[in-house]
């Protein structure tokens, strides 16, 4: 399952509105257990995050510049997940 948090923000050029993403969260499931995996964007910085919290608490936070890199980067980190035999819930 994979939430979204979006929001709608009106162009400050073209006064249109536009959607906006801000962040997407997936669950992942293995033997009960439950680990989150998150992707944000961070507009001001311009930079992209992935935060896994594992079901201790544990987190690992990466980030990124480009949209590009965060692709080939999650793609890795979902693959190793499913390997590991986390399924997404």
């Amino acid at each position: 399952m994979a939430l979204h948090n979006f929001a709608w923000l009106r162009d400050s050029t073209s006064g249109k509105l536009q959607y906006s993403s801000r962040d997407m969260i997936w669950f992942f499931d293995r033997d009960g257990e439950r680990l989150r995996y998150e992707i944000s964007h961070d507009r001001t910085r311009g930079k992209y995050k992935v935060v896994v919290t594992r079901p201790d608490g544990s987190e690992s936070v990466e980030e990124v510049d480009q949209p590009t890199d965060l692709i080939e980067r999650s793609v890795q980190l979902m693959n190793n997940l499913r390997t590991e035999g986390w399924k997404v819930s």
